[in-house]
């Protein structure tokens, strides 16, 4: 009886840390859905810049109404706060929304840094410099995504495979 035992824990060890590598898998995966997201976002700022021919302040309000939340919230935020005049330039009101935002994603810091490289207070009312950094800004998100995507099939392998490992050594250690 203290076999069976001791081999459905073994078996439920095994399983809880595998269950950690898929967590930390989907979690990946999920960082490249958000960033995705946020790439998509960039674009459609910048259409809005340059085909509809509004402020950085409108294609705001104007992209918010179309991307799911929490991105939808995030704009809509940075619009009301810029439309309240109070002082703070763009730039700061865009990176303290951003780090709002940075609550809800799994994105890493590095990748925060570059989303908030998206718009600066020196040429966010110069059209034209604004759409050059939103495009500067666009490749280095898809760069990411693409290293990430080749290093997808890989990491997510390794996580499933030290849960499955670090339960098996769990087991061996607690039989």
């Amino acid at each position: 009886m203290q076999g069976i035992i001791k081999i459905l824990a073994a078996a439920f060890v095994i399983c809880g840390s595998s269950g950690m590598g898929h967590y930390y898998s989907s979690i990946y995966k999920e960082c490249i859905k958000e960033l995705q997201d946020f790439y998509e976002i960039t674009n459609q700022l910048k259409q809005e810049i340059d085909y509809g021919h509004v402020t950085f302040l409108e294609a705001c309000r104007l992209v918010s109404l179309r991307v799911p939340e929490p991105y939808s919230a995030f704009l809509q935020q940075v619009h009301n706060r810029m439309n309240q005049k109070k002082g703070i330039n763009v730039m700061q009101i865009w990176q303290e929304e951003l780090m709002n935002l940075q609550k809800e994603l799994h994105l890493p810091p590095q990748m925060m840094e570059i989303m908030a490289g998206v718009i600066e207070t020196d040429n966010c009312y110069n059209r034209e410099m604004q759409l050059h950094k939103m495009e500067m800004q666009s490749h280095l998100i898809l760069e990411e995504i693409e290293k990430r995507k080749a290093e997808q099939t890989n990491k997510c392998k390794i996580y499933l495979s030290i849960g499955i490992m670090s339960g098996i050594l769990c087991s061996v250690i607690l039989v």
